[in-house]
């Protein structure tokens, strides 16, 4: 094979007709076909999958997932109409699996807290591996194929936190019972023949503090016109000196 040979890069076909016997002339009907399939492949399509997922009481949630799809494969919903891409199936072999894992810490504190703590994580990985050639129809032999694959691995991580205890504790009345925080964190990585190497990883952090206090202390403003008609009605107006609701937040 020279090159990259590829249906998709022809552009046109000539053809030239040409006689042999000088000034002796011919005439007929000539046909030409365009593109001629012969030996057509019967490859046939599978795939798999498999799910697994459970909870340990109210502690632990947790779920796995695997897929495996072979090139030829099309999914029952795919298209027939000539031309269609689907028709062929990727052309690629997938396999893939995913784990996540969510546990409530929460459950190993005292239940007086009211807190919310849980935490979570996940990973995936995703392979594919062509059958043809990057950009070309060139059939790859099995042992080539692993050179040109292409593989993808995501890990993430993710937790929040708050407090509702009741009582007069300064730690949880001042601080704790005032806040709630949430992150996550998330790191993507991928090879392939076009992309040797990407990496990219992203991080988020928010949260919440209540400024507000139990009793906002004010000034009444007409006190003095309780016994002016009319304007009496006006003696319960006041001023407060300290937000009603005061809510920090980034």
């Amino acid at each position: 094979v020279v090159g990259d040979p590829s249906i998709n890069e022809v552009r046109f076909f000539a053809v030239e007709v040409k006689n042999k016997h000088g000034d002796l002339e011919r005439t007929g009907t000539i046909w030409l076909d365009e593109l001629r399939v012969s030996d057509v492949r019967k490859d046939i399509g599978t795939a798999a999958r498999f799910d697994f997922n459970g909870k340990m009481a109210d502690l632990l949630d947790y779920s796995f997932g695997w897929r495996s799809r072979n090139p030829y494969f099309r999914g029952i919903s795919a298209t027939t109409r000539g031309g269609s891409q689907d028709n062929l199936g990727s052309g690629v072999s997938e396999r893939s699996y995913n784990f996540n894992l969510s546990m409530n810490l929460q459950k190993f504190l005292p239940r007086s807290w009211n807190s919310s703590l849980p935490i979570g994580f996940s990973y995936s990985k995703s392979t594919q591996i062509p059958v043809l050639r990057t950009a070309s129809d060139i059939v790859l032999p099995e042992e080539l194929r692993e050179q040109e694959k292409s593989e993808s691995i995501t890990k993430g991580f993710r937790l929040s936190e708050s407090f509702d205890k009741k009582g007069s504790n300064p730690l949880f009345s001042l601080l704790l019972n005032r806040q709630k925080l949430n992150m996550s964190y998330s790191q993507s990585q991928r090879t392939s023949v076009t992309q040797p190497y990407a990496y990219s990883e992203s991080f988020s952090l928010g949260g919440q503090f209540n400024m507000s206090i139990a009793k906002v202390p004010s000034i009444p403003l007409f006190s003095w016109a309780k016994s002016i008609p009319i304007i009496n009605k006006t003696k319960g107006t006041k001023l407060s000196l300290y937000p009603s609701r005061w809510d920090w937040s980034f």
